[in-house]
């Protein structure tokens, strides 16, 4: 028997080497790593940063605490690659040197990002931010061309490419094409598009402001159901605009010089629906569109300010049937081609009542109008109304 136990001894020596052989022996470690995730680094914040040294103490930081400031300094590139939040403020204000931003992991910032006078940064990208509690303005960089933050959804405060230091002067690009919400102002100013791909917005807290951009010939927001205030203006190749969802514009809580509808200035633009529109607290505003021939906005019941449509040449007709209040004025004056409208619904006019120096609108039709209001609910200011320079 003894010779037997000791080939069983050797048969299990054997299977040991082959079982230590054949095992790899990170397979332990892998397991652990599956198990247990690597904690994130945390670093306080509230730093202001001038130096390359002051910036590679940051480089293994995945959260920063507080904020963060790159003021005046003469770094030239700015990469973060490990980080994805900062808790507080994201400034970078006049870098004179400064070419390159780059943070590819950075979903959250908590407070205001904030991007001015960094003369030489010709384009940098936000490949993972998904949202800024506050502020998001990038403003007055002479050289920018593009920005992209292509899985932004929600900024709390403005998004803006301007302010009134300035615009971005060179700016081709500015990409958010997954932006739903802003709690602020929407404004981009100045940039060199046909089309600004912001789709998906559902929500601006703010105005929507989309000014003097020369080359844009497409706006269109499929999703958007309301805003604090709507205005287009001084896009001068601009032929298509479109809010097929948007139901209300105003907010109560907002001071009335935002609170308004304005197409302005669109040198080409030819007409424009608002569709599922019902309520303007605020006011309305189309003028100085010289090639605007018709527009139409079939469910909109109340006005709260001034309805005013002027200067606008070619518009021929309008059409807003449900229209039944208007709290301030009604100024529908100088469209020179203008021959009739639909305001059917009318009811109330709070304040002056002026149709005037229409030259291709007949008075009676003005006067029909007139009567009409003052049959149901009359006008406010009569004596300071008129109806005069139309077709007689």
């Amino acid at each position: 028997m003894l010779w037997v136990f000791r080939m069983f001894k050797v048969f299990v020596l054997v299977l040991s080497i082959f079982l230590f052989i054949s095992c790899d022996p990170g397979d332990d470690l892998q397991n652990d790593d599956d198990i247990l995730e690597e904690k994130p680094k945390i670093c306080s914040g509230d730093i202001e940063i001038d130096t390359v040294e002051q910036l590679e103490e940051l480089e293994d930081c995945n959260i920063i605490m507080g904020a963060v400031f790159f003021d005046n300094t003469e770094l030239t590139e700015i990469v973060l690659p490990d980080l994805q939040e900062v808790r507080g403020h994201f400034i970078f204000w006049e870098n004179p040197e400064l070419t390159k931003i780059s943070f590819p992991n950075l979903e959250f910032i908590g407070g205001h990002f904030l991007v001015w006078r960094n003369n030489k940064l010709v384009s940098f990208t936000m490949e993972s931010l998904e949202e800024v509690r506050e502020d998001f303005v990038v403003w007055d960089n002479a050289s920018l061309e593009t920005f992209t933050a292509d899985k932004l959804k929600t900024v709390g405060g403005h998004l803006k490419n301007n302010d009134r230091e300035g615009t971005n002067p060179k700016l081709k690009s500015f990409s958010v094409p997954a932006l739903e919400t802003v709690g602020g102002d929407l404004s981009i100013e100045d940039i060199k598009m046909r089309t600004i791909p912001i789709v998906n917005i559902k929500s601006v807290g703010g105005r929507l402001l989309i000014n003097d951009c020369d080359e844009l010939e497409f706006l269109e927001f499929p999703a958007l159901e309301k805003a604090g205030g709507f205005g287009v203006g001084s896009c001068k190749k601009l032929t298509t605009l479109s809010a097929p969802l948007l139901k209300t514009v105003g907010n109560e809580n907002s001071e009335d010089s935002f609170r308004f509808i304005i197409i302005s200035g669109n040198e080409v633009l030819k007409n424009f629906e608002f569709l599922l529109l019902e309520s303007v607290i605020g006011s309305v505003q189309i003028d100085g569109n010289p090639s605007l021939e018709e527009f139409n906005i079939p469910l909109l019941s109340n006005i709260s300010g001034v309805l005013r449509i002027d200067l606008n040449d070619s518009l021929l007709y309008f059409s807003i049937p449900e229209l039944k209040e208007i709290l301030k004025n009604l100024e529908i004056s100088q469209n020179l081609e203008l021959a009739d409208f639909d305001l059917t619904s009318l009811s109330l006019v709070g304040r002056n009542f002026n149709v005037t120096n229409n030259k291709n609108l007949p008075t009676e039709i003005a006067q029909e109008l007139w009567d009409q209001v003052e049959e149901r609910e009359g006008i406010g200011q009569k004596e300071d109304s008129q109806i005069s320079g139309n077709k007689e």
